[in-house]
């Protein structure tokens, strides 16, 4: 067994697949753009010590990977806000393509 284990979360339209790899995250990562993801982003997260967020109101993809993060920002409601809040808080972008994740990057890509 490896020592480095990664949760794949992929929220779908009516279920949510978890899956747990035994492989370091940037082989994670390279396995997921080659299956055709266009980017991943990869986030460390440690529950250790920290409160436990309960999403309230509508259930929603990203309100589900907010409690799973641990993640309160009131402000973080789309999967565009999710990934920009990821970013700007340690994220880490990994692309295969030069111009692949100009949509996660937002304004940041163009300047």
């Amino acid at each position: 067994m490896a020592e480095q284990h990664s949760i794949i979360i992929d929220p779908r339209t009516n279920h949510i697949a978890v899956d747990v790899l035994y492989m370091a995250p940037n082989l994670v990562a390279e396995h997921a753009l080659e299956m055709g993801a266009k980017c991943v982003i990869k986030f460390r997260v440690d529950r250790r010590g920290l409160r436990a967020y309960v999403p309230r109101g509508i259930t929603t993809c990203v309100s589900i990977l907010k409690a799973i993060c641990g993640i309160g920002a009131w402000y973080v409601w789309t999967p565009q806000h999710f990934a920009t809040y990821l970013l700007r808080n340690g994220g880490e972008l990994i692309t295969k393509g030069e111009t692949d994740g100009e949509h996660v990057r937002g304004k940041e890509a163009k300047g």
